[in-house]
């Protein structure tokens, strides 16, 4: 049979690596939140871009034309 305390131990050691199991996971779902929010950033920042891409094209086809 095995030693109370070194039950104890054991019982001590698979609870704290449940919580930094718990700790981790709560970090990759805060990562993967974060990631998921830069990319809709990033996806406005580029289309923003493009829009203003197209502006400036207009611009020169208009000036083309007054040629």
């Amino acid at each position: 049979m095995n030693d109370p305390r070194k039950i104890e131990e054991i019982t001590r050691r698979i609870q704290d690596i449940t919580h930094q199991m718990e700790n981790r996971q709560s970090n990759i779902q805060r990562i993967e939140r974060d990631k998921e929010s830069r990319m809709r950033d990033y996806d406005r920042q580029l289309e923003s871009e493009k829009r203003e891409i197209e502006q400036l094209r207009r611009q020169i086809e208009d000036l083309k034309r007054q040629m």
